[in-house]
């Protein structure tokens, strides 16, 4: 072993179960304000058959020494998984409302070890059985939304805008023409309420995306396909029931609509990162207002973007040192602004008002 490098046990498993072994590079630490970075190069036990063997990666430990390195690093573990999550799951939401190229969101997945072997060059001092995380090194890396919720333009100036609208809005940035804004549902809230449950599964094939509550819905039928029909339905109404007051039970806009609000989006910069501000609604509808994005970093291209593990703010402080909890909540919701697939989307302040007052939430269901 070279006396430059620092060595690792077998890593946890990759989204493919691959495990790997990674040799650290001491000689290239660089600290940040919560984090110790290094490159590192990985070493696959699956051999000739991982096409991840030998590649380049940045290895990162927290900063802080005081911080436990274990729970430290099952921490990114467990925001690596939740996000990869809803990352899939919004790409299929944005699939269904609009078919335009490069906008699918994929974050890399986040890998645990612990060092085996030190090194006297190591600045940092890391010793014996520290845990370390590691990820695929990217290429013209940059960030994208601050952990704030702040998004840099093109020239580097900060976008202070808010969400268009008013102040109570129901993240409506795109006017919608009067007759669907005066069309009012002749039935009962439940009546509506059970008819989106009933139909969510014939949803995915129509012309307009799917409401918050068919997109849950659809969720659950994916992730617990063993769970009988009746109980989808019953858990779908129990949502409908819950959150009929804070989602978009009203029309949403044809998805020729969208799309040209989209477009209009992306052409004008008028929302920056248009496709990264719906993420952030869409993961805080979708966590029950339980957890906010942010500090998106990555890169982008032709697909759509490539991103680092972010940070999470959650009402429990769950995720970590740099979960700043509902004040830091508060503050990207506040720096948010909507784009056109945020229209149907429940209001972030409603839903936040409303998950404060949850008891307890369980994140399996998440």
């Amino acid at each position: 072993m070279p006396i430059g490098t620092l060595e690792t046990f077998e890593s946890s498993p990759d989204k493919n179960n691959n495990r790997h072994r990674v040799s650290i590079d001491a000689l290239t630490s660089k600290r940040h304000e919560h984090s110790t970075t290094y490159e590192g190069r990985i070493f696959s036990f699956g051999g000739e058959f991982d096409h991840r063997d030998r590649i380049l990666v940045v290895v990162k430990c927290p900063a802080a020494q005081h911080i436990d390195s274990d729970t430290w690093a099952q921490s990114q573990l467990q925001i690596s998984k939740l996000v990869r999550k809803h990352a899939a799951k919004f790409n299929e939401y944005v699939r269904h409302s609009v078919n335009l190229n490069g906008t699918r969101i994929y974050f890399l997945n986040c890998q645990m070890a612990t060092i085996d072997s030190t090194s006297r060059f190591d600045r940092q001092g890391k010793k014996k059985g520290d845990s370390i995380v590691f990820e695929d090194k990217l290429g013209d890396f940059s960030q994208l939304i601050s952990t704030t919720g702040d998004v840099k333009s093109e020239t580097g100036g900060r976008q202070s805008r808010r969400c268009r609208g008013k102040t109570t809005s129901r993240s409506t940035p795109i006017p919608i023409p009067s007759t669907i804004r005066d069309r009012r549902r002749s039935n009962s809230i439940a009546e509506s309420n059970e008819s989106q449950v009933s139909q969510c599964a014939s949803s995915v094939e129509s012309s307009a995306p799917p409401s918050y509550e068919e997109s849950q819905l659809q969720s659950l039928m994916m992730s617990y396909p063993k769970v009988s029909e009746s109980q989808k339905i019953a858990f779908g109404r129990e949502i409908v029931s819950l959150l009929h007051s804070l989602s978009g039970t009203r029309e949403s806009p044809s998805s020729d609509r969208i799309v040209d609000d989209f477009a209009t989006d992306c052409d004008e910069r008028d929302v920056p990162e248009p496709i990264l501000q719906a993420f952030v609604h869409f993961f805080f509808c979708h966590t029950s207002g339980q957890a906010v994005v942010c500090g998106l970093k990555g890169t982008k291209n032709e697909m759509g973007y490539e991103l680092v593990t972010p940070v999470l703010h959650s009402l429990g402080r769950l995720f970590g040192e740099r979960d700043g909890g509902e004040p830091a909540m508060r503050k990207v919701l506040k720096n948010h602004r909507c784009s056109s697939l945020c229209h149907h989307l429940p209001d972030v302040f409603s839903l936040l008002s409303q998950a404060k007052k949850s008891p307890r939430f369980d994140w399996d269901y998440v």
